[in-house]
């Protein structure tokens, strides 16, 4: 803001310099120089239906209450007695506002609610995008719902952690499969197995379709933990990823 002319004249001097130096031995290639090279781009949206296993998990999560606070269907407190009462909540509205109450220096979760911006009031809106999260990540893999092995950092990574392990409980009750535990699953032989998940399922006969036509594919995602478990599904199928 306060630099001299002479200051500016050096500065454009030595970024002209640099350019020259960086072009003499980097190639550089823009989208619009390479844009007649690249095959053109066609977008296919695939429907996925959810395995059976996802299905009960996804119906669980919508029975919780967390989520029946957030479609308006239940209150902070069930049993009548008003506040301070909490009965009707559940892990996830505890675990926001606790963190509120501890980051802002609040008495306890209700003084966390009444700064926050739901007000203490159903349907809690603060909770909006960690329910879509949760059920992101279960219609993605059941596995991905799983606290992170490794052993917490801080009372932060342990209370999140105890967070995951309370959300899997819900999610997993009275389904009957190897991958409902707490515990991320080592074995790759049951980590990748499809039936779990419906992707997987969609995802398999297209890639035998393009590898029977000599087709290379790309696979990208959000989650390096999906990766991993697609990975172990190729290899169960006999395929190098």
């Amino acid at each position: 803001k306060n630099a001299s002319v002479k200051d500016l004249t050096v500065r454009e001097d030595a970024l002209r310099e640099f350019r020259e130096l960086l072009g003499s031995t980097c190639l550089r290639r823009t989208k619009d120089d390479v844009a007649l090279m690249l095959p053109g781009k066609n977008d296919r949206i695939v429907p996925c239906p959810l395995s059976d296993v996802q299905r009960a998990a996804y119906g669980n999560l919508l029975a919780s209450p967390d989520f029946q606070l957030a479609l308006g269907k239940r209150q902070l407190c069930i049993c009548g007695a008003g506040r301070p009462c909490l009965c009707g909540v559940g892990p996830v509205w505890l675990y926001v506002h606790q963190r509120q109450a501890e980051q802002k220096g609040l008495e306890d979760e209700w003084a966390a609610a009444d700064d926050c911006v739901c007000r203490g009031k159903s349907p809690p809106k603060c909770l909006s995008l960690s329910l879509i999260v949760l059920l992101q990540r279960v219609t993605n893999h059941i596995e991905q719902l799983k606290p992170d092995p490794q052993p917490a950092k801080d009372a932060g990574e342990q209370a999140q952690q105890d967070l995951m392990k309370k959300v899997c409980a819900i999610a997993f009750e009275g389904i009957d499969h190897n991958l409902c535990t707490a515990r991320q699953v080592a074995n790759r032989m049951l980590l990748g197995s499809p039936e779990a998940c419906g992707k997987m399922q969609v995802l398999l006969p297209l890639l035998r379709h393009w590898r029977r036509r000599g087709q290379k594919v790309l696979i990208f995602s959000r989650s390096t933990r999906l990766l991993d478990i697609l990975e172990a599904c190729l290899w169960q199928q006999g395929c190098s990823p």
